[in-house]
């Protein structure tokens, strides 16, 4: 038999790598390359006989060079090896670049600007025709497209022409206040118009008559875009293209590459029994809110753009870290020409959103986990940042089930379409300007994390440096800091970048596979976004890493698993914790430390509590040694990381407390109990660099959006649209606010559904100004010689009962006398010291009027005067001791009261906080301070 043998070429496409193959193939190789370099976003074709040009379709701060073997090699390399980022057996003359080792840095370096944004744009660099590029069926890579749907969109009027739809509004306001459902409303507006009619059937003859007409006459109505999705790819389509074929089926291809790739065939309708006929209905819907409404309604409040601006206003100190404003993501955010994006002169026009993934459960009788994409403006204010009112949806990913993996990147795609329009610039008409969104942070648990920004699981590999996970018996573990310096190193960039367009070539789920568990990288919509740092930007939230994750662990699985902590020592440590009083803002924790397998229910917040609060106190002496320094060095990490106002000494004693934790549970438990929070909570001293204190980005101030959107009433059946429909209601209610806020009636009137005064020590912090907040820390430190004294207004209120002239204790009085002769630098005197004193001395008087409260900003402290009030009269204050140290104690108020007396200058009020301290001792009572407030 005779064969013919055909010449073979080497190819070094990212498939053959190197291999000989024949002419033709490479030649069709070098063809699928040029046409991939136009369909897919910064892929750079890596033959070396392609002329095409690379700089011409590089996205901005990324420069793509080198051919495909050359960017896979360091991820591969640093997989083999486990926990070793580079094989030193490779060939120095093998076609694989093999990177220098890295030392370890203290800080990630500042993302490079690249100098070629606008190559992309200049028609002359191209090589070859635009007729060569694919359209949307011949390209093939897996398209995750979001279908056009016709929707005219239009900002709607804020000028309502009826005399009277204050009344209205107001209606529609109380709904959302008490979320009532839409029956009772139309019921409440039918009782509105019978008796408005009676009053005055002349001027409220147009009233509504119901809920339908009211919205109408209002134009609630909803502009945002839903579309039909498959249940099992979770391809996109237009819901009018889905209903008007029967047994439409799902046409999307994941491979397209392969020769017989074959569609998903999923069919998308179902049919519903109606009164008289059938009607077709998608099976999952994806609803989108109209972003460009809900920015235009922040735009429509009077103090919005100032409350923009006020950013620009702090006193600027490079040694602390207040908010996100002082991280370096913020101060270093590149615009397209590699100047600053936030400017004191763009505050109110550049914007940059923080973004949060998460599934919340909108039913009580049935597991249904719907998905929510929340967006808030970084520009505004701490203390509004995050109110239900400021925050954006982007999308409701729909369920009854979480989204798998990659797939989500069929909802990322018309959510980044709408980013990246905003990123080149849109004309917002109540901002009267452009106006340019940026995403700058995804804050979210690890498992949303991985899927929002393409990483492979937190169990395989970090998303930030090079550790990846190793093996001992049949568990993986990120054990081992012996070679930290060489896997403690922020990822690449550019490789994830080039990585993730590598995933999109597989041509198989086995191929993808093999490329995520060599590379931990798979692709994410959000590449599409010229300026997103997936690994930058992506921080590690500290309420799920160190409160959820670190506590829960140590406490559960480390000491009462593995019986450190007893059954009888639960019960110890519950008697111990009712013992215990704390101020009521810190809230408590369940009566449930001993029930079941201990710790039952405990939320994050409650973990909060325990590890800063009630931890020591209660485990101290159950613990051994070792297990007394991990419980140490645990909370006095977290002690620091939950300050308000952090700086670089803080950051670096918290990294190394943390540091500390993990490696006493290694020496002590073993590699195998080094978990991925262990390592994640590594970085949360960058992520502070990089974003300011946790406040400012941890997801506590997400999770309450997940109970306000469960809350609100439905019919059991698709969700998400009801959902949408109410959101948009209430932007649109928003506007309509702004546009009458000179309305009397109207202002009166939505006073009576107001929401309370939100109370607590830690919500007042958000109402006072930077500097007066940096002002009290050095106080508090010492690190000023500034006491607290001197004449100001009280900045708040005393509250009865009181008492009139009440006689101060004799001990009390003393300290007293004392304490104003320290403090002011003049000569006071008591009563029974008025025959010996000069006539310069000031008297003070033994007699107050004392009252049982006193109200500070939102939170009231009570006293052992009013015993209703008892609870709130629990406090930690500072004391300086006998040997002239301080410490903090935990107290209790005796007494709030005024003092009167004259000097020869001026009269003075003193109005007095009297506090009884305790050492926790288990209510020990140690001696009585006296501590006042001016």
């Amino acid at each position: 038999m005779f064969t013919k043998i055909r010449n073979t070429v080497p190819c070094d496409c990212k498939k053959c790598d190197g291999k000989q193959v024949e002419e033709r193939t490479r030649k069709s190789h070098m063809e699928l390359e040029q046409r991939l370099a136009y369909s897919v976003s910064g892929f750079v074709p890596s033959l070396p006989g392609n002329k095409f040009n690379n700089q011409a379709h590089t996205a901005p701060e990324i420069d793509h060079h080198g051919p495909i073997a050359e960017r896979l090699s360091s991820s591969k390399k640093r997989t083999e090896q486990g926990s070793i980022p580079f094989d030193s057996n490779y060939r120095s003359d093998s076609a694989i670049f093999v990177p220098p080792k890295r030392r370890r840095q203290d800080q990630f370096r500042e993302p490079e600007v690249n100098q070629h944004e606008n190559l992309g744009n200049d028609e002359n660099n191209r090589s070859i025709d635009d007729d060569m590029v694919l359209n949307d069926h011949e390209t093939p890579v897996e398209q995750f497209v979001a279908p056009e749907n016709g929707l005219e969109f239009e900002y709607l009027d804020t000028n309502v022409n009826f005399t009277d739809s204050w009344i209205l509004i107001w209606i529609f306001k109380y709904q959302a206040r008490f979320r009532l459902s839409d029956v009772a409303i139309d019921s409440l507006i039918k009782f509105f118009r019978q008796t408005l009619m009676d009053a005055d059937q002349t001027r409220f003859k147009d009233f509504p008559s119901s809920l339908h007409s009211a919205s109408n006459l209002l134009q609630i109505d909803n502009q945002s875009k839903t579309y039909a999705v498959c249940p099992s790819c979770n391809a996109l389509y237009n819901i009018a293209d889905v209903v008007a074929k029967e047994e439409f089926k799902c046409t999307h291809i994941e491979f397209p590459m392969k020769s017989k790739g074959k569609p998903c065939g999923t069919e998308l309708a179902e049919q519903v029994p109606l009164t008289i006929e059938n009607k077709r209905r998608p099976k999952l819907l994806f609803p989108l809110p109209n972003l460009k409404i809900q920015i235009n309604s922040l735009y429509q409040r009077t103090e919005f753009r100032q409350q923009l601006r006020k950013w620009t206003n702090r006193d600027v100190n490079n040694e602390i870290l207040a908010d996100i404003y002082d991280g370096k993501i913020w101060k270093n955010f590149p615009d397209t020409s590699g100047a600053p994006y936030f400017t004191p002169e763009a505050a109110d026009s550049h914007l940059g959103i923080m973004i949060n993934l998460d599934w919340f459960q909108p039913f009580e009788s049935s597991v249904y986990s719907c998905g929510a994409i929340y967006g808030v403006i970084c520009n505004l204010p701490r203390e509004i940042r995050f109110k239900k009112e400021n925050m954006l949806t982007l999308g409701l990913l729909p369920g009854p089930n979480e989204v798998k993996l990659h797939k989500i990147n069929h909802y990322l795609s018309p959510i980044v379409d709408e980013l990246l329009e905003f990123w080149d610039g849109i004309e917002i008409p109540a901002a009267g300007k452009n106006i340019r969104v940026a995403l700058i942070c995804c804050s979210n648990d690890i498992p949303a994390a991985r899927k929002l920004c393409g990483h492979v699981s937190a169990l395989v590999s970090c998303h930030r440096c090079y550790k990846a996970a190793g093996s001992s018996g049949n568990k993986l573990n990120f054990g081992g800091f012996d070679d930290m310096d060489d896997w403690f190193v922020e990822r690449d960039l550019e490789e994830h970048r080039r990585n993730a367009e590598d995933w999109r070539l597989c041509r198989s789920e086995e191929e993808r596979k093999r490329h995520v568990s060599s590379t931990h990288v798979r692709w994410t919509e959000l590449l599409r976004l010229p300026y997103f740092n997936p690994i930058r930007h992506l921080i590690v939230d500290p309420m799920h890493c160190l409160f959820l994750g670190i506590a829960h662990w140590i406490i559960k699985k480390l000491w009462i698993d593995g019986n450190k902590i007893t059954k009888h020592d639960l019960e110890k440590m519950e008697e111990r914790a009712k013992n215990i009083k704390t101020p009521t803002d810190l809230g408590r924790i369940p009566n449930k430390i001993a029930t079941g397998e201990g710790f039952s229910g405990f939320t994050a917040d409650q973990w909060k509590t325990f590890i800063l609060i009630y931890a020591i106190p209660l485990m101290w002496d159950l613990l051994a040694s070792p297990d007394r320094k991990i419980l140490g060095n645990f909370v006095r990490a977290c002690s620091l990381l939950v300050c308000r106002i952090i700086d670089h000494n803080i950051l670096n004693e918290a990294h190394e407390r943390l540091f500390k934790v993990a490696t006493l549970i290694e020496e002590n438990y073993g590699l195998e109990k080094i978990t991925p929070n262990l390592h994640l909570c590594l970085h949360i001293a960058d992520c502070c660099r990089d974003y300011g204190p946790l406040y400012s980005f941890w997801c506590f101030s997400f999770e309450r959006m997940n109970g306000i959107l469960g809350s609100f009433p439905n019919s059991h059946r698709q969700i998400e649209p009801e959902l949408l429909r109410i959101i948009m209601r209430h932007w649109r209610l928003d506007g309509l606010v702004s546009s009458q806020s000179n309305n009397i009636k109207l202002a009166e009137a939505l006073k009576l559904i107001q929401p309370r005064a939100t109370s607590g020590s830690l919500a007042d912090y958000d109402n006072f100004e930077f500097s007066e907040l940096w002002q009290f820390r050095k106080i508090f430190f010492q690190e000023v010689d500034d006491t607290v004294v001197g004449d100001e207004p009280f900045p708040g209120e005393m509250l009865t009962p009181c008492r009139i002239r009440v006689t101060l204790p004799d001990n009390v009085y003393r300290i007293l006398t004392d304490y104003y002769n320290d403090a002011y630098g003049l000569q006071f005197a008591t009563i029974a010291e008025l025959t010996s004193i000069s006539s310069d001395s000031i008297i003070v008087p033994n007699m107050v009027d004392q009252f049982a409260r006193v109200r500070i900003s939102a939170e009231i402290f009570g006293s052992a005067m009013a015993p209703r009030y008892l609870k709130n009269a629990n406090v930690l204050a500072k004391f300086i001791q006998d040997n002239e140290t301080t410490d903090l104690f935990p107290g209790q108020h005796l007494l709030n009261g005024i003092n009167q007396h004259q000097t020869s200058k001026s009269d003075f009020t003193q109005k007095l906080m009297m506090k009884k301290a305790q050492i926790l001792n288990f209510g020990e009572m140690n001696s009585i301070m006296l501590n006042e407030i001016v």
